[in-house]
């Protein structure tokens, strides 16, 4: 009898506060793996520090596809920090995450990050509450001013039309096209859908000098 040994190493950093209750990145390395790097927005997180050896669901449809997407190491960011467990984040008095937005900006800034492909997977989930739209729109601005030419991915198969489910959740992914081959395509945002965002921060900005 013939038999083959493939090992796999995945090593995981979660960059949470000091009392768990915020998670604002879950870095996931897979060793000997020459994929390219990626960066993934979702909406907000489920795993906390004490959780760096387990995964949640959309962590598995993830890594089920890794291979297929190409690749090697992916950061896992969120619209929003305060991990959520058991049941959907509600939408009622929800306000900007500004220390998260500022963790974003931060990982945007990293002579690394044009290096990496950002995947915007945050689903249409919340699409009515007025802090998660406004996040879209300040994370989509923030990225042009750091990579004015870059692009930006969504998750894709050959079935799933994308007019219709723009930038689509992972866990949307893996419930509805588990067994597909996932891709990545250019996702396009319109200029109306951040400038409006540039201009007020630019309107603060004179207001504050």
């Amino acid at each position: 009898m013939n038999t083959v040994t493939v090992t796999g190493v995945m090593e995981t950093n979660i960059i949470s506060s000091e009392d768990g209750k915020f998670t604002y990145e879950i870095q996931r390395v897979f060793k000997n793996n020459k994929g390219e790097k990626g960066i993934i927005i979702q909406l907000y997180p489920t795993l906390c520090n004490e959780d760096a050896l387990k995964l949640d669901f959309t962590s598995m449809h993830l890594l089920n596809h890794l291979e297929e997407l190409n690749l090697g190491s992916i950061r896992l960011i969120n619209l929003f920090s305060k991990v959520t467990k058991g049941s959907r984040m509600s939408s009622r008095n929800l306000l900007v995450d500004e220390d998260n937005l500022a963790y974003i900006r931060q990982v945007m800034s990293e002579e690394e990050f044009k290096k990496s492909k950002l995947i915007i997977a945050w689903g249409s989930s919340m699409s009515t509450s007025s802090a998660c739209n406004t996040s879209k729109r300040r994370i989509i601005s923030m990225f042009y001013e750091y990579n004015p030419k870059g692009k930006l991915y969504q998750l894709s198969t050959e079935k799933l039309q994308l007019k219709n489910e723009k930038a689509p959740h992972l866990l949307y992914m893996g419930i509805r096209y588990g067994n597909a081959k996932w891709k990545l395509e250019e996702l396009e945002f319109s200029k109306e859908e951040y400038t409006v965002v540039e201009k007020i921060n630019s309107l603060n900005q004179k207001k504050n000098r």
